[in-house]
């Protein structure tokens, strides 16, 4: 059994926290497959979500699409320059039309056995 032992530094994390709290996404719309929200970002960086990172994602910034990185192997990231930005991400669905065109051919499958 091992056991691992670690220690955070209240001053440097209360800090880190008062950054990011200062440039947060103000997200005006969201659903299953939409964030939409505006940033004001003084200092140029790197924007940290807390959404995982999945290639999938489709990013638009002020509606252009921009490609997203991946920060700490898990998450979602946007480098942004000082400015004012829409940000919008979308979330493309593994082959929607796809399983839509499946469930169709099932369900007229369906209906003509009932017949």
């Amino acid at each position: 059994m091992r056991l691992y032992v670690a220690r955070i530094n209240d001053d440097t994390f209360a800090e880190m926290f008062g950054k990011l709290q200062a440039e947060m996404l103000k997200v005006s719309y969201y659903d299953d497959t939409t964030v939409r929200g505006a940033i004001t970002v003084k200092e140029k960086g790197l924007m940290f979500m807390s959404i995982p990172f999945d290639k999938r994602w489709r990013v638009y910034v002020n509606g252009a699409g921009r490609p997203a990185v991946k920060v700490m192997d898990a998450f979602l990231g946007l480098p942004l320059d000082e400015g004012d930005y829409q940000i919008e991400l979308k979330y493309q669905p593994v082959a929607v039309n796809w399983m839509y065109a499946v469930s169709a051919l099932a369900l007229v499958y369906l209906l003509s056995r009932r017949i």
